[in-house]
């Protein structure tokens, strides 16, 4: 029998390696920016009218347990990203993959990771387009700056580099190249930045291609007050549908 929420194919487990450990079906009721520790601004944080509560399934993401089919993977809209994805500070109906799949009538499903970088979300996103090959993937690319160690034996978690070593502009460069390697691929694929995504950017939006949805302005803020919230999840889903037709 096989173990709950890892899907198999024959003999072959799909995205096998596809598991953030630490969080293997986990709660908790804070995390990272979103706690009292840690968040922007602590009044705001208590008044915060919605309840927020992280589950995560036995794969580690902040979702329900994935379709046990290759059909239904493939029918499902795959959204990957970094803690916007993951929708830090919201309640999981307000994150923007829970609002899309109510929007579409389509299941999602969400390959976040706190702190992930570009470097990440282009592994995942290619490697779900060659196992998968889904009808849409929308990637939420991360900022610039965050980068994953070459060590390849560390898992995801252990990878990450919040801070590269480089010139913004050697970073920025770096991200247009990772994209433009997922836009030569075959599919249907969405791609979008985060608010307030790099400095380079916000004085030049020329340098993104004209699909690319730059999330500006941000319409709300989660209990961190740092990562948007429900209004803002609904203007970027709305975003996709008008570009999906």
């Amino acid at each position: 029998m096989s173990a709950p929420g890892i899907v198999f194919a024959g003999a072959d487990v799909i995205l096998s390696d596809l598991i953030l450990h630490s969080r293997v079906n986990g709660q908790w009721d804070y995390t990272g920016l979103d706690s009292p520790e840690y968040c922007l601004n602590i009044d705001y944080f208590w008044r915060y009218p919605h309840k927020v509560k992280y589950s995560y399934n036995s794969r580690g993401f902040r979702d329900t347990e994935w379709p046990e089919s290759l059909q239904e993977l493939q029918d499902a809209a795959w959204c990957v990203g970094d803690s916007f994805t993951v929708g830090l500070g919201q309640p999981y109906a307000h994150i923007w993959p829970q609002v899309l799949s109510r929007s579409l009538g389509y299941r999602t499903i969400n390959v976040s990771m706190d702190g992930a970088s570009n470097d990440w979300i282009y592994r995942r996103a290619l490697q779900i387009h060659q196992e998968i090959n889904p009808w849409l993937t929308i990637v939420m690319w991360s900022y610039t700056h965050r980068r994953e160690s070459s060590d390849c034996s560390l898992g995801d978690e252990q990878r990450r580099l919040h801070f590269s070593q480089e010139t913004s502009e050697q970073d920025l460069q770096h991200w247009l190249n990772l994209m433009t390697k997922l836009r030569t691929l075959p599919g249907h694929l969405i791609y979008s930045t985060i608010p307030r995504f790099d400095p380079l950017l916000e004085s030049d939006k020329k340098a993104l291609p004209d699909d690319v949805i730059y999330v500006d302005p941000q319409l709300d803020y989660a209990r961190d007050r740092h990562h948007f919230d429900i209004l803002t999840s609904r203007w970027f889903v709305d975003q996709i549908s008008d570009r999906i037709g």
